[in-house]
């Protein structure tokens, strides 16, 4: 999931750089979507990955009063 969204990220940024750069009488109706998907699929990336990252970070520390060194 983390890899499809991550090459989707990609593309969309890809079209909307080709947008701007070669269809400039059409890049407020072309860009607007791709550029709000861009903004929007970063946070969605981050809301997949960062709950088994904290809780990865939460079973590997040290148990409270643990003298294991």
């Amino acid at each position: 999931m983390h890899l499809v969204i991550g090459y989707s990220i990609g593309g969309l940024l890809l079209c909307t750089i080709l947008f701007v750069r070669f269809f400039k009488h059409l890049e407020l109706p072309l860009a607007r979507p791709p550029g709000t998907s861009i903004l929007i699929q970063p946070l969605v990336l981050m809301g997949l990955a960062l709950p088994s990252v904290w809780h990865e970070q939460v079973l590997s520390a040290p148990a409270i009063g643990s003298n294991v060194q």
